[in-house]
Order: C-alpha cells, then structure tokens, then sequence
C-alpha cells in the first residue's frame, strides 16, 4: 500500500468519527520544519482561528477539557 492509498483511508475513517476536524499525516523531518514555521512544538495541536475572543475562548476551554480527558484514558 502506497503512502497516498493509506492516508487517504485514515482520513475517511477518522473524518467519520470525528466531523469538522482536519487531519494531516507527515514524517518526521517534515513535523519539524513545520513546527519550525507555524510556532508550534508539538505531536498534537489544536489552532483556533476567529475574530471573536469570547467565541475562541469558549472553544479553548472545550478542547481544553476534550484533551484532559484523552489525556487520562
């Protein structure tokens, strides 16, 4: 199975589950120059994008809470 057939599989299985998020499949010296570029140091992260602080506030706090509970599982 080439590299293109096997990401696009995991993308349609984990988009099933989880609608609304974007995924993205690199190697590793690709993970570094991109954390390099966008600032952030990482294997996971969420970016929040919008003009209305209360808004990105309240979906901070969400994903916040989401990611402690992975974290504890």
């Amino acid at each position: 199975m080439d590299k293109e057939t096997l990401t696009a599989q995991l993308t349609q299985a984990l988009e099933s589950q989880f609608p609304g998020v974007e995924f993205n499949f690199s190697q590793y010296i690709q993970d570094n120059v991109e954390e390099a570029a966008s600032g952030v140091k990482g294997e996971n992260s969420v970016k929040l994008y919008g003009n209305d602080l209360g808004t990105l506030s309240r979906a901070r706090r969400r994903r916040f809470a989401a990611y402690c509970r992975l974290s504890r599982a």
